[in-house]
């Protein structure tokens, strides 16, 4: 039974109230880590700026429950001029200023909608540990701004940071001990209050850096946070619930979940060959994966260990076939069934129609997974240990090599991709076909037999369009590589050689495989590949772009609107009006994200527009060729094509549940009206 509206609302208050008592020494932090002084041009130092922000803050959490407006609109004075601050030093620490601006968007959210599935996460009835998440998240941001540091943060940002997570552990220790009995929580409380009073002591005092204190002081609201969401004493949390509810939000969730896993695992020190590996690019490496880009801004052989190595094979593994395919197939083998609402997401976020099927079809997908990869492997390892590297290297590479390329994933164990192989057809056919095979989908491959028989007949109008579409691309993108890049990048191989490294070209469109190098090649060829990549694969596939059945689409419309005809038809089949909507948002959508990205990219990069655009398209693409921009990107260029990589990845599957799932039938008849176009 859910609680009445004023209770919920009661209890989003006073969570408000306790995370904008946390947020008010934080300030001071932010503040520090930005070294607003240098650049903030309002004549005010940062001490009283972060005084001011911490002050309005303090106001908003002691009045927001007897007057949530008055309380909402102090806080959101309080973040604008924190906004306002970052957006000043955004050239100087772009990578927390980006941080900031997110936790302050979704904080900002949190703050005026009660709607929100966070505003009934943490139940203090149902889950009185839950409650902890606020606090433990503001202070281990406080905690990384300035406790990891190199000590050069001033005193006031060293007490501020100790004050916010000697404040969260007091709060959130003392949620997790009220129903203790007296003597046990007052012990308890006195060792959480120990630690941050020490260190306020001494770093007030001076005598302990802020980099050595406060990494122990941090580890105070890890575990904290960690004891929050272990707590469930039986009972689903809210906020998982409204997450499993609503395919759209499960797909989203799991990428980001996954990703982030990646990056803290790509972060650690056995990940990489003996040298650091900074945090942003350890994201980049590990958002490119999940997504199955293949944008690299380190050299993978070289950078990764073999533990790196394996976790890149991990990362583009699930997030080709998706985490929940592996998460539903594994639920029967441990004994258990899903419940009608999770079979339900489950079945809307792998564009199953009938969920009677979905163990079949999910069992079929991982078959022709697991099959593709495993005879790609033994070919693989059977030619490169035939060009000499020994059995165990071989072997290795080939698995690497065999699930990046049926997973389109673009990530190769040598630094220039498979120029080193474009005079062995053998690897250059292998690859290809598997590359194929993932960018058909499962149904697809499965459907290939038919395809040649007398059944052909027989097969839905989807998979006739995802065979044809990808056949003419194919065969488009071979021949106009092969007359651009004759006389030019491939004009150093032999006639046969240019055909079969011609051809990988083309393949490459949703993989990002190359065998010659994409920066020699002709500027025509570059723009017909960005217009291939934006098309991508098919439905169900692990490629990205607007694929092949949405350009099928529109591409229809336009030849039916040039005969006179008010319906698109192919092989003896009309196309809904729905279908041919769906393919123009998808479309447009995906033409307005790449707009905007290119704008920011060509106001904050100094890359040539060429060059920017091959690398969004790219990106949003999932398809992973560059042009060598990618390397050229500051820190605000990373995190423009991390957002790209993501969307790309994620966007059109969630535009596609979300079209799917809403319908809108409207009772009234509207009279209708010729409108002139074009």
């Amino acid at each position: 039974m859910r609680d009445p509206p004023s209770i919920t609302r009661e209890r989003h208050l006073h969570l408000l109230r306790s995370a904008l008592l946390i947020a008010s020494p934080t300030s001071f932090v932010v503040l520090e880590a930005l070294e607003v002084g240098q650049a903030f041009q309002l004549g005010l130092p940062p001490a009283a700026l972060g005084a001011l922000i911490a002050g309005l803050l303090a106001f908003a959490a002691a009045v927001i429950r007897r007057s949530p407006f008055l309380g909402r609109c102090a806080a959101s004075v309080a973040a604008f001029l924190l906004a306002a601050a970052s957006a000043f030093v955004l050239t100087h620490a772009p990578t927390i200023v980006l941080a900031v601006l997110l936790l302050l968007a979704a904080g900002a959210a949190w703050l005026w909608y009660d709607e929100l599935p966070l505003a009934t996460a943490w139940d203090t009835d149902r889950l009185p540990s839950a409650a902890v998440g606020p606090d433990c998240c503001l202070a281990l941001v406080a905690w990384y701004l300035v406790g990891p540091g190199e000590g050069a943060t001033s005193a006031p940002a060293r007490v501020a940071a100790v004050l916010a997570v000697g404040l969260c552990m007091l709060t959130g220790g003392t949620r997790i001990v009220a129903h203790w009995s007296p003597l046990p929580r007052l012990l308890a409380i006195a060792l959480l209050g120990l630690p941050p009073v020490v260190s306020l002591g001494a770093v007030a005092a001076g005598s302990l850096p802020a980099g050595h204190g406060l990494d122990i002081l941090g580890v105070g609201p890890a575990l904290l946070l960690l004891w929050s969401w272990t707590q469930g004493r039986g009972q689903e949390p809210a906020w998982w619930g409204s997450i499993l509810e609503h395919p759209a939000r499960l797909l989203v969730v799991t990428f980001l979940t996954l990703s982030c896993l990646s990056a803290v695992l790509l972060s650690l020190p056995a990940s990489s060959q003996g040298h650091a590996v900074s945090a942003l690019d350890a994201a980049f490496t590990a958002v490119s994966a999940v997504c199955v880009t293949g944008l690299l801004v380190l050299d993978t052989p070289s950078t990764w260990s073999g533990f790196g190595q394996g976790v890149l094979l991990a990362s583009f593994q699930l997030g080709g076939l998706g985490i929940m395919t592996f998460y539903a197939a594994a639920i029967p083998l441990l004994g258990r069934r899903l419940s009608l609402r999770h079979e339900r997401a489950l079945a809307g976020a792998l564009s199953i129609d009938d969920r009677g099927h979905l163990f079949r079809t999910l069992g079929r997908v991982l078959a022709v997974t697991f099959g593709c990869e495993l005879i790609g492997t033994l070919l693989l390892f059977a030619a490169f240990t035939l060009d000499g590297e020994l059995r165990g290297e071989a072997l290795w590479r080939a698995v690497f090599t065999s699930v990046s390329a049926f997973c389109n994933a673009g990530f190769a164990l040598q630094s220039d991709s498979l120029v080193a192989y474009q005079k062995s057809p053998f690897v250059l056919h292998t690859v290809a076909l598997l590359v194929v095979a993932g960018s058909l989908s499962p149904a697809a491959v499965v459907a290939l037999p038919r395809l040649v028989s007398r059944r052909r007949r027989t097969l839905p109008l989807e998979l006739k369009l995802i065979f044809t579409v990808t056949a003419a691309l194919l065969l488009l993108g071979t021949l106009i590589i092969l007359a651009f890049e004759w006389s030019g990048s491939l004009a150093h191989l032999g006639v046969v050689d240019r055909f079969h490294n011609a051809w990988l070209q083309s393949v490459g469109r949703t993989a990002g495989f190359n065998s010659v190098a994409l920066k020699e090649s002709h500027v025509a060829t570059q723009t017909v590949m960005i217009f291939l990549m934006f098309i991508g694969g098919s439905p169900g596939s692990t490629a990205g772009g607007i694929k092949t059945t949405t350009f099928a689409a529109l591409f229809l419309a336009v030849v039916a609107a040039l005969q006179g005809r008010s319906e698109a038809v192919a092989f003896g089949r009309r196309l809904s009006h729905v279908s041919v909507y769906k393919a123009a948002a998808i479309t447009t959508i995906g033409i307005l994200a790449a707009f905007v990205v290119l704008v920011a990219i060509l106001l904050t990069q100094p890359l040539p527009p060429q060059i920017a655009v091959f690398e969004v398209v790219s990106a949003l693409g999932t398809v992973g060729f560059s042009l060598g921009g990618t390397e050229l990107l500051d820190e605000i260029g990373k995190v423009l094509i991390i957002l790209c990589m993501l969307a790309g990845r994620v966007g059109p599957l969630t535009l596609f549940v979300v079209l799917v799932e809403r319908r809108y039938d409207s009772a009234w008849v509207y009279p209708h009206e010729e409108l002139h176009v074009g």
